[in-house]
């Protein structure tokens, strides 16, 4: 059998595919959901909005394979719905602020000689 570029290509698809359906199922188990869950539940469903924002920051699906598994609607719609929850649920960490320095003189102006 040879082994061609398109080859290749379907090979790493699947081990990408055999890789993330283990987080979706432990997402699917946290939540106690079930597969016809995904169905029954709206496609702006909070729970469904939090397993598409894990997978798409730990794996490189596509969102059209997310929105697709998950049942989130079109490709479209589902990277903006992703890109909202994302930006109001996922905010960065607090940078650190210095402490305020405080300048006190070594010398007294008016002590000058």
């Amino acid at each position: 059998m040879r082994f061609g570029f398109g080859n290749l290509a379907i090979c790493r698809g699947r081990c990408e595919l055999s890789i993330q359906e283990p987080f979706i199922a432990e997402e699917l188990l946290r939540l106690g959901w079930t597969e016809k869950d995904l169905t029954a539940r709206l496609k702006n469903d909070p729970g469904k909005l939090a397993v598409a924002a894990r997978v798409r920051k730990e794996t490189t699906l596509s969102i059209k394979w997310i929105a697709a598994r998950l049942q989130l609607g079109t490709s479209k719609r589902a990277r903006a719905m992703l890109h909202h929850w994302m930006q109001n649920h996922e905010k960065p960490p607090k940078p650190t602020t210095c402490a305020q320095l405080q300048f006190q003189p070594m010398v007294d102006p008016l002590s000058w000689p």
